[in-house]
């Protein structure tokens, strides 16, 4: 059963003061359009132009699979048919979207949120660990805090649950004590997924580190480590093989794991260590670290909306144009590879204030508004199925007894294969709702990546 909310989305190359958006709900069948390299749009309706000859060759044209004569693209702008999301331009005129910036086609997603209920699911929880195990194509959440349901009294949990895309399956115990507060990473270079430190039963934090590695835990006996840490903030950093922590209220919070050992780097200036509630995640097309918002303490009016990015050996903060998310902590980030974001949901800007329910991208220049979050809430998980192309949001609600499990993903963007898609329809060149008919278009100028009736058709 599936339960579906849409919401309009820009791309990730958002000019700064470009911020309206529209919730959109579903349209059905609606016309969709014009963002791939097969789109004609306004000048670029000649799709067979030539664009002269190159000298000692046959002349190019617009279907000859190769970038040239005056084309921006392969087989598009200039004086070829529009191109399509991520394609070169030179002007707005040479992409379907009708947007150039920076010599790459923009295109407006449209983002969708899926509802996955299932029968058998962790029970509710926030403040879980969370990590999307590549090796086992599987999403890994460890523990976390029950509130009290019903009769049932509030407790911290020691429960290991696995996501495949289909079906939770709960693995077996781990050699630990039930916790909550604390973060996981997937380590590429050892395949695996690091826990370190929470808070266990009795509010007694930690600071102890495990490895997964398929369905064995091991223990690494690491010193120093960081210290005893709860709502820390926790990446890795592929480039350098390298998981990076950060906060938790230590004065020393910015340490690095190896895969053997940690490794403290106190000398590093940058944001406040003393903060807890923040995210992080790694954007593995630039190779830094980000790191947004958290608060100094856990009282009203504390929390920041500060932007972070960490290379390896220098923090920088970031200067983006407004707007961009509010001051916050308690929100989930993840990076999204295919589309070069990092995704921000929820959060709250205090202990005494409603939740946020936005969700926003950050590009290494802009944060862009993408709309509104399928869960309102603090202390959810967030992660990024590289296989599937798709977010994986577990998420809180009080009144369920089980946690609500939500996948997002973009349509309307260039494809030529349905795996490349989080829909799992590539059609016409985009990303598609589904697989249309023989008389229908995914491309068609209006709203793209939905199935539109072609109007001459027979």
């Amino acid at each position: 059963m599936r339960a579906r909310s849409i919401f309009a989305a820009l791309a990730p190359a958002l000019l700064a003061g470009c911020t309206g958006f529209t919730f959109d709900e579903p349209q059905g069948a609606g016309g969709a359009g014009g963002l791939d390299a097969g789109l004609d749009a306004g000048p670029h309706d000649d799709a067979g132009a030539d664009a002269g000859p190159d000298a000692g060759g046959p002349a190019p044209s617009c279907t000859d699979g190769a970038k040239n004569g005056d084309e921006t693209g392969v087989d598009c702008g200039g004086s070829c048919k529009a191109c399509g999301f991520g394609a070169g331009c030179d002007l707005d005129a040479d992409c379907g979207g009708g947007r150039c910036v920076d010599g790459s086609c923009t295109a407006d997603l449209e983002w969708v949120w899926e509802r996955r209920t299932t029968q058998k699911a962790p029970s509710a929880r926030n403040l879980a660990g969370m990590a999307y195990d590549e090796s086992q194509k599987r999403t890994v959440l460890v523990g976390g805090y029950q509130p009290a349901l019903g009769t049932s009294p509030a407790s911290v949990l020691g429960d290991v649950w696995a996501w495949d895309g289909d079906a939770w399956a709960q693995l077996a115990n781990p050699p630990f004590l039930a916790r909550e507060g604390h973060r996981l990473a997937y380590q590429s270079s050892t395949q695996s997924v690091l826990l370190f430190g929470g808070i266990q039963v009795g509010g007694v934090p930690v600071a102890d580190t495990y490895e997964l590695q398929g369905s064995t835990w091991h223990t690494i006996a690491a010193s120093p480590a960081p210290g005893a840490q709860q709502l820390y903030s926790m990446a890795y950093d592929e480039l350098r093989s390298r998981t990076v922590f950060f906060g938790g209220g230590a004065s020393d919070g910015l340490w690095e794991f190896s895969g053997v050992t940690w490794q403290p780097l106190a000398g590093a200036v940058g944001p406040s260590p003393k903060r807890y509630g923040h995210a992080m995640a790694y954007d593995r097309l630039r190779g830094v670290s980000v790191l947004f918002g958290g608060t100094v303490d856990q009282t009203p009016g504390q929390a920041n909306d500060e932007t972070w990015e960490w290379d390896g050996l220098l923090w920088t903060e970031a200067s983006p144009p407004a707007p961009g998310p509010a001051a916050r902590f308690g929100h989930a980030m993840a990076f999204d590879p295919d589309h070069g974001l990092t995704i921000l949901v929820s959060g709250t800007a205090s202990n005494v204030q409603p939740a946020f329910d936005d969700v926003w991208s950050w590009d290494g220049h802009v944060w862009s508004r993408l709309g509104q979050a399928p869960h309102v809430g603090a202390w959810n998980s967030l992660v990024y199925d590289t296989d599937r192309r798709r977010l994986v949001f577990v998420a809180y609600d009080g009144g369920e007894s089980l946690v609500e499990t939500w996948e997002g993903y973009p349509l309307a963007g260039q494809c030529s294969a349905d795996i490349e898609c989080g829909s799992g329809h590539c059609f016409d060149g985009l990303c598609c709702e589904a697989s249309c008919g023989a008389c229908e278009a995914c491309n068609t100028p209006k709203t793209p990546g939905h199935c539109a009736p072609i109007a001459a058709c027979p």
